[in-house]
């Protein structure tokens, strides 16, 4: 779907890059906060963001198009860089 039609305003759409971006910001926010708090700055860690394997779930139903969708947005989120191999497994 191009467009994702609000639950409980069903007037109000919004572009499906656009929610899952922002979600997919949010997500990336709240691990590096996690991890920080309880990891780095703990145990004294050192590491890059792009030594993270980030794994994301989807519905056994979705097409190929589909997750490449979902890898697409998620560079341009930030989670991942795109060019480092298995950064991202959709699953």
């Amino acid at each position: 779907k191009e467009q994702i039609t609000s639950t409980n305003n069903h007037q109000m759409t919004e572009d499906s890059q656009t929610v899952f971006v922002a979600q997919l910001k949010f997500l990336k926010n709240e691990a590096m906060t996690f991890i920080n708090r309880n990891f780095k700055r703990k145990k004294k860690m050192k590491f890059n963001q792009d030594e993270i394997q980030w794994i994301l779930t989807v519905p056994a139903i979705w097409s190929d198009k589909a997750k490449q969708r979902m890898k697409d947005w998620a560079i341009i989120a930030g989670l991942i860089e795109g060019h480092i191999p298995n950064q991202l497994k959709i699953v």
